[in-house]
Parts: structure tokens; C-alpha cells; sequence
């Protein structure tokens, strides 16, 4: 692909406006990087109702006891027969509690009804809503990336992405619903 009907310069690509793109869009725009998002669709896409992060805030203040990490990962390395990415899932068990801490302080106006380690969202004790209520958290992240300065490229799925000689990825290219291809530069 060597025509480009745009060209974008950006810090940050994020491609797909779901679970994990979402929140990374509305941290990466609103610690000033230049975010570009390429979303496939016209708006966030979830297809869950709930996240787990091990010793979040919400947990800890419900009284739960802290859950020691190193002890969850040893069981895990066992049941994956030691083929896990050990720092991978260490990150994952020691982080994930300051990131969903950080989602529910930038989201205030949608407040978890579970607070567990699973946190869900739903509206009236209507477990019903938590799809609903889930995908207008990543809408609302979306919105709060945008108006962040987030660039949000809707109708415009990754196709391909860019390389350099060593092999690191430097830029993405996706695909309008016109079938022009538009260039990220990261």
C-alpha cells in the first residue's frame, strides 16, 4: 500500500476502541500524547460486562484482604505448566488493581454497582444492564479521549501494519469505509 488518502503523526496508535483501547486511548490523550485510534466500527465495541483486577481499591475498601501476588502466580505457572510469560502476568497481578483504580477515578460518572474483584456496571441491581452499562463506559472513555484531543478514526479497521528494517513497528495502516487507505506514524 503506497497511497495514503491521509497521513497521521501520532505517539500513540491505538487500534480497536474496546476493553483494553479504551482506557489506553482516554490515559495516553490525557498525558498529553498524541493519540491517533483506528476503530472498525462507529462507536466502542464491547462484548463483556465486567473487569478483575486483583487488589483495586474498591475491594480493598469493601474490606476484602489483599491477595498475595506471588502465591496467585505461583498457582498460575502451575496450571500453564510454566509455558506463561511470567513478567507478563506479574505485571498484570501487581498493576492491575492501580489500573482499575485510575479508570474509576477518570469515570466517576459511571460507578461499579459490583465492587469485588470484579468490577461490574449495571443499573438498578438489573443484572440485565451490565452489557448495556459496560459499553457506555467505553464510550464514555472514548468521549474523554476525544475531548482529550484523541484523533478518533471511525469506520476505519487496521489492515496492516508498518515495520521497520529491525522489525519494530512504527505505524499502522488502516482502511475507510470509501476503501481509502489512511497512514498512522508512531
Amino acid at each position: 500500500i503506497t497511497e495514503f488518502a491521509d497521513t497521521y503523526d501520532a505517539d500513540v496508535c491505538i487500534v480497536g476502541l474496546g476493553a483494553a483501547g479504551a482506557p489506553s486511548a482516554l490515559y495516553a490523550a490525557t498525558h498529553g500524547l498524541k493519540t491517533v485510534v483506528l476503530q472498525k466500527g462507529n462507536a466502542a465495541i464491547s462484548n463483556g460486562w465486567c473487569a478483575n483486577a486483583i487488589n483495586n481499591k474498591a475491594w480493598l475498601e469493601s474490606g476484602g484482604e489483599p491477595f498475595d501476588t506471588g502465591k496467585l502466580y505461583a498457582d498460575f505457572a502451575e496450571i500453564s505448566n510454566g509455558r506463561d510469560n511470567g513478567k507478563l502476568v506479574m505485571n498484570f497481578l501487581n498493576r492491575g488493581g492501580e489500573v482499575m483504580n485510575w479508570i474509576m477515578d477518570n469515570t466517576p460518572e459511571k460507578t461499579p454497582v459490583e465492587k469485588g474483584q470484579t468490577i461490574g456496571w449495571y443499573v438498578d441491581n438489573d443484572f440485565s444492564t451490565r452489557y448495556a452499562q459496560y459499553a457506555e463506559l467505553l464510550k464514555l472513555m472514548g468521549d474523554k479521549a476525544e475531548a482529550a484531543g484523541a484523533t478518533m478514526l471511525w469506520d476505519t479497521p487496521a489492515v496492516q501494519l508498518i515495520t521497520n528494517e529491525s522489525g519494530d513497528v512504527t505505524g499502522v495502516i488502516g482502511q475507510n469505509k470509501k476503501g481509502e487507505y489512511v497512514r498512522v506514524n508512531t
